[in-house]
């Protein structure tokens, strides 16, 4: 007979107290005059994502596209693409294309808006920064195990040792998967470390690695039909492509911080991080429009990049007094040497397939891929910037600065110099709020951004550096003792400059043209919190209208850009009985609704609105978890444009997949 074992019910905690992303200070969230959502480690627990792009479904403004099968996700906010370089990072470091295991985030930081005044050359839309896990005081082991559809096996450890002086945190995971499309397969092995050492009682070393390696036969997109339009009647499981598809990538990264308090909160701080990434696949692709019976010409592909990072850091912050007031600054400085070489094999047709097959043939002969175009890319930036928090009064407080930096870019095409860039950027930013009473904050905000451009046109030119203007206007409180934290946003952006993947190129190339300018106007909602004891909420609402304003093509001037939708939002629901006899479940189910949006830049046709529900029931019990997820559960059948493609490419959306994850903490 076993012993009773009193259970209690487990509490949530959906709610960020403070964030750094959007300032480089580390601000309540509520005194921060910039739109920005954090992911907390209950939250990922809850809604059970797996990654990044799951994670989405619950933040305003942000979506994902899909690509190769899902092995590489890709990302928008406020209607612009996160560059999967500067809009992408890990502890507020840049890592290149890194779709990194939520199982090793403490939170994720979701800010929308341009933060070039944090970062430097950044995306305009958003900023994606995943915070590792860190040390706690108190030593623990967990193990766990998932399973579920598409022969889904998983296997992750978590644990942390040490003590407030000294500790490291560790995690692994391990995943094998088919997925619901025939063929493809993926392979994920991970390892991230973060340790903390205390050198004295002012004085404190972190070190942070990850180690992420993904193998993949993944799957190329669907096309549209010969009449321009989503096909209709093609099977969700069908796999386009070839035998020989395989997407390869091994990510490393490492960091070194050391920060010092000198006096009277005088704050010093270093960091140095490093990057290598290498990426080799090869893949059979369709390329332009379905033709009446639904068949199209495959392509074989073959290309591959080494990308080697180097990035410096130092800051320095404190507490100064003017006027009778308390204030904050908080200087940067920044340098990254990133060298990046591409080798592309070209592009050559292969055969041809037809899209409403339900198992086309898959065993065209692999291309003699001869010898390689050989392109390099050699990116250094300097930076500078100063920022200042000013107590204004009890009620208002501002938010001002400016960065300088000083970009130089080479670029190499088969060992020949094209030609380089050398610019200088200030972008500067500026905040005011309002502070009706403590849980209330009325806030605007100025900023501006940029962001450099390697691709090049079929003539061999570059392209000018993107730039944007962001007026943001937004309020938030939080209520219910602190429990729930309310956020909305009015903003406008105007990008110039812009360039996109130019559809009328080679198959195979990678060139750009230049489009215009696009100047996008939206309004978010967002409640987050525990509304009574142990029933938690996130509700997100976003309306967005987006119009390229000038372009190089005139039929797309004021079209809508693809992919965006005017309207989307989320709810998600958690309940957790802090007694009886379901004490230590937890019982959440949410639901995802993405408006219709244009599939095409020229806006010749619409992919429909969709909504897609999740739910999950899992139990804690003393050293035990378990969890049952089931996403997408009513198995709704929808379209997303591809996200490295022109005009052509759609992908069908995952059906509803069902997984169980156990776990056991020592």
């Amino acid at each position: 007979r076993l012993d009773d074992v009193p259970v209690v019910g487990v509490r949530q905690r959906f709610q960020a107290v403070e964030a750094s992303t959007a300032t480089g200070f580390e601000l309540a969230v509520l005194d921060t005059p910039q739109a920005l959502s954090v992911m907390t480690a209950d939250m990922l627990e809850t809604t059970g994502a797996d990654t990044v792009k799951e994670m989405l479904r619950y933040v305003p403004s942000m979506s994902s596209y899909e690509n190769f099968g899902g092995f590489v996700d890709k990302y928008q906010a406020r209607g612009f693409r996160i560059d999967q370089v500067r809009g992408n990072r890990v502890n507020g470091i840049s890592v290149f294309n890194l779709n990194l295991d939520p199982r090793f985030a403490e939170r994720v930081e979701f800010v929308r808006g341009p933060s070039s005044i944090v970062y430097g050359d950044n995306g305009f839309g958003g900023t994606i920064n995943t915070v590792l896990k860190s040390p706690v005081d108190k030593p623990f082991v967990e193990l766990g195990v998932e399973g579920g559809d598409w022969n889904l096996r998983r296997a992750d450890l978590d644990t942390s040792f040490g003590n407030s002086d000294a500790g490291v945190r560790v995690g692994a995971v391990y995943e094998d998967a088919e997925g619901w499309i025939d063929q493809v397969e993926t392979e994920k092995r991970g390892v991230m470390a973060n340790g903390r050492i205390a050198l004295g009682e002012a004085t404190d070393l972190r070190v942070a690695g990850v180690w992420q390696e993904r193998d993949s036969l993944p799957t190329d997109q669907f096309t549209v039909g010969a009449d321009g339009l989503p096909p209709s009647g093609v099977n969700q499981e069908t796999f386009i492509g070839a035998d020989w598809n395989r997407f390869e990538q091994k990510i490393a990264f490492g960091s070194v911080a050391l920060t010092h308090e000198l006096r009277d909160g005088l704050r010093l701080g270093a960091e140095v991080a490093v990057e290598s990434t290498q990426d080799r696949n090869r893949y059979a692709y369709a390329f332009g429009p379905a033709d009446p019976t639904g068949l199209v010409t495959l392509y074989g592909y073959r290309d591959g990049a080494d990308i080697d990072s180097v990035t410096a850091q130092l800051s320095l912050g404190g507490d100064f007094e003017a006027f009778e007031r308390d204030h904050q600054y908080l200087l940067f400085a920044s340098y990254t040497d990133t060298e990046r070489a591409f080798e592309n094999f070209g592009s050559t047709a292969v055969g041809s397939v037809n899209i409403f097959d339900r198992r086309p043939p898959s065993d065209f002969a692999e291309p003699d891929w001869g010898p390689a175009a050989e392109t390099g890319i050699d990116y250094k930036y300097l930076g500078a910037s100063g920022q200042v928090l000013l107590d204004l009064t009890d009620r208002w407080q501002a938010l001002v600065g400016a960065r300088v930096d000083r970009v130089d870019i080479e670029q190499t095409d088969t060992g020949v110099v094209f030609e380089d860039q050398s610019f200088t950027e200030v972008v500067p930013r500026a905040g005011l709020t309002f502070k009706p009473s403590a849980n209330w904050s009325i806030y605007g905000s100025y900023s501006r951004g940029f962001q450099p451009q390697f691709g090049r046109t079929v003539s061999d030119s570059v392209i000018d550096p993107e730039q944007g203007v962001q007026l943001e206007f937004g309020v938030k409180a939080t209520l219910a003792d602190g429990r729930v934290s309310l956020g909305s946003a009015v903003f406008e952006i105007e990008r110039q400059d812009i360039s996109a993947r130019d559809p009328n190129a080679p198959p195979g190339g990678n060139f750009v043209i230049a489009l215009g300018e696009q100047r996008h106007r939206g309004v978010e909602l967002e409640a987050v919190g525990e509304l009574v004891k142990g029933l938690n909420l996130i509700a997100t609402y976003s309306y967005l209208d987006a119009e390229i304003t000038e372009a190089s093509n005139p039929a797309q001037l004021g079209n809508q850009p693809n992919n965006v939708p005017e309207n989307s939002g989320s709810v998600f629901l958690s309940y957790a009985p802090q007694g009886g006899a379901l004490a230590g479940f937890v019982f959440a189910a949410g639901a995802s609704y993405r408006g219709e949006r244009y599939g095409d830049l020229a806006n010749t046709f619409l992919l429909g609105g969709h909504t897609t529900f999740d739910a999950s029931i899992s139990y804690r019990r003393e050293q035990w978890h378990a969890r049952l997820t089931v996403d997408n559960a009513f198995d709704k059948r929808y379209w997303d444009p591809y996200y490295n493609t022109g005009d052509y490419g759609l992908a069908l959306g995952a059906p509803r997949r069902v997984t169980l994850r156990l776990g056991y903490r020592f």
